[in-house]
């Protein structure tokens, strides 16, 4: 993945948009149950 070496270059900036994908899938796992966008 070339997502792994610009994480390198930019970790701080990594981590942020890591956390706002895993914040946003675990939204759309409990919207699954209660569709509430």
């Amino acid at each position: 993945m070339s997502l792994n070496s610009f994480c390198k270059r930019r970790s701080i900036f990594c981590n942020l948009v890591l956390s706002i994908i895993y914040i946003i899938f675990s939204k759309s796992l409990s919207s699954h149950h209660v569709m509430e966008v």
